[in-house]
């Protein structure tokens, strides 16, 4: 059985927002044209989506969230409810 593991540099690093917090997530929010406007740390896709949908503090609205997968790499969160 193969296990997947954070990799040790986004185990520790932080991020130029805030340090990595154990049991949270990285999430990145993009508008229209797929320039980020925002990332910040959840416990889950659903606290995620639900802060993207309700927002009101960022100048344009979020059309897509990301979220920090295990290998480093940016992973679609799921879709936004209008």
């Amino acid at each position: 059985m193969a296990y997947i593991r954070t990799p040790p540099d986004i185990e520790t690093a932080g991020t130029a927002l805030g340090p990595y917090r154990a049991g949270m997530a990285r999430y990145r929010f993009l508008d229209g044209m797929g320039d980020v406007m925002d990332e910040r740390d959840f416990a889950d896709h659903a606290a995620a989506l639900a802060w993207a949908h309700d927002e009101e503090e960022l100048d344009a609205e979020v059309q897509r969230v990301e979220y920090l997968g295990p290998e480093g790499d940016w992973r679609w969160a799921g879709a936004l409810e209008g």
